[in-house]
Order: C-alpha cells, then structure tokens, then sequence
C-alpha cells in the first residue's frame, strides 16, 4: 500500500512524557512543522489514518517491561500506547477515568474503590478483571521492582478484589495525590510470559515485532475497547545513532 509516511524526530527524552496517538485529528501548528518542514505556511492537513509515523530515538531499550529498567525515551512511548491505567492524566493535569468506570473515596479517605469497565479485553482476547490490576499493581511495588516511582505507592497498606469488577486501595495515611499515581500504573496481563520481549495490554496499539538494533513497531488495535485510533495504522519506533 502507498501510504504517505509521516517521519518525526525526537530525542528520547521529549518522549519520555509518552506519544498519545489517540485524540486529535490533527497536529498543532509545531507537530504540523516536525513532521514536514516543506509545508510550512500551509493549512495544516488531518493525519491520515493508514499513514506510518516513524519516531526516531537515539536509544534502544534494553527491554520492553516498564519494571525491570528498560531505559526511558521509545519505552514510554511503547507503553502509553500498548497498555493502559485506571486513570489517565491530561495534558492539562486533569484527569479523566480509564480503564475504570468510576471510583469513590470513603469517608475517612483511606479506600478508594475502583469500578472497572465492563467488556475491556486484552489484546490476547483475555478479559480485563479486578484480579490483573491487583497484579499490575503489585508487579510495581514488589521488591524486585526498578519502577520509577515504586517508593510513591508505599502509602497502599492494601488491595482487595471483591469482585471481577471492583479494586479497593486501603492507603496508611490520606493522600491526595493517589489518583494521580495510579495514572502511572500500567494494567498488564499477569499471564504474559515475559514483559521483557512480549507486550499484552488493553491500549489502542498492539505490539508488532521487535527487531533489536532497528525497530520496535506497534500497529492499531481494531478491536480496541474505546475510540479506535485516527493517527495512524502503525508507529516503527526507531532506533538511530548520531554519527
């Protein structure tokens, strides 16, 4: 097929924030701008679809498992895109419910309990239960754990699945920041054999192959949960050094 390619950039660290291919159906005048220099001044046009973006980074990732230092940059982006979290954070700091429906907040401040969508699938065909964020979550805090932000979830004293759909976080102490952290908590298939070389999660993008010392790729999940994908068909991550 003769899809347009539209080829962008970027230095690992601006990707560290994460690449959302999801949402817009256009760039910003800046995006307009990265991805080709040759149509400045012109009316910026709407992604296409079936198009491939390219991301170049100058590292490679050691491994594909958000736990186990696999290296920021083109790992970020992999993530925010493969897999998904209870809720999500904004561009703008807001946050909005992800792979839960809703939660509440008792009384006292120190449970929060977690509706989850009903008819989330992983990208394996598996269906999404209380019982695999409990596992997402304690694949974070567990003790071989490298995540960033490991030390952060120390104020959970607990997590209880009553049911298929519910997730209750008993915390120590209050904390207004804990919807907030579980915005970085990626929901990851337990069964998964190895995270390091093998992704299943509930995101918009499917992991495609990984070719070590050329591309990791990505391709758009058409039996996504949620709103497809409009930005592209697939996402080639590349790896390039400078010379």
């Amino acid at each position: 097929m003769n899809h347009p390619r539209h080829i962008v950039r970027a230095l690992a660290g601006m990707l560290a924030a994460g690449l959302m291919l999801t949402g817009c159906a256009s760039p910003s005048a800046n995006e307009t701008a990265s991805v080709d220099s040759s149509s400045a001044g012109s009316a910026p046009a709407a992604f296409d679809a079936e198009a491939s973006i390219e991301i170049g980074s100058l590292y490679e990732p050691s491994n594909l498992s958000n736990v186990d230092a696999g290296g920021q940059g083109v790992t970020e982006a992999f993530n925010g895109n493969v897999y998904e979290s209870l809720i999500k954070l904004n561009d703008d700091g807001s946050l909005t419910n992800l792979l839960a429906e809703d939660y509440q907040v008792s009384d006292d401040g120190l449970t929060y309990t977690f509706t989850l969508r009903e008819g989330v699938t992983f990208h394996s065909g598996k269906e999404l239960t209380s019982a695999d964020v409990k596992a997402s979550f304690e694949r974070v805090t567990s003790e071989a754990s490298q995540a960033a932000r490991k030390s952060s979830y120390a104020v959970v004293e607990s997590v209880a699945t009553p049911d298929d759909q519910t997730v209750e976080f008993t915390l120590k102490d209050r904390s207004i920041s804990f919807p907030y952290l579980m915005a970085y908590v990626w929901i990851v298939n337990p069964d998964l054999a190895d995270a390091k070389t093998e992704a299943d999660g509930t995101g918009p993008y499917v992991f495609d192959e990984w070719q070590r010392g050329s591309t990791l790729s990505i391709v758009r999940n058409d039996d996504y949960w949620g709103e497809p994908a409009k930005n592209a068909r697939d996402v080639p991550l590349l790896h390039r050094r400078e010379r």
